[in-house]
């Protein structure tokens, strides 16, 4: 499990691969069109059942979508 995200409404986010969450696992992919791609965050946190740094409203890609914590990062 990876620690828990501590971002602020209105901060802007980059969309990054998070750690593996075992042994062996390989980076995990916030998905291909999100990759590198700057967000702001719109609200959140909303505490996730797979403790995956909560979830967050994020605008980005001319949208607002929801997504996981642990895929981003301060910009």
């Amino acid at each position: 499990m990876n620690e828990p995200t501590a971002f602020v409404t209105g901060q802007l986010i980059r969309f990054v691969f998070a750690e593996g969450r075992w042994k062996g696992e390989k980076a995990r992919s916030p998905g291909e069109p999100l990759v590198g791609k700057v967000g702001i965050i719109i609200s959140g946190p909303v505490p996730d059942s797979h403790d995956w740094g909560d979830v967050w409203k994020v605008h980005a890609l001319g949208r607002t979508i929801s997504h996981w914590g642990d895929f981003m990062e301060v910009v």
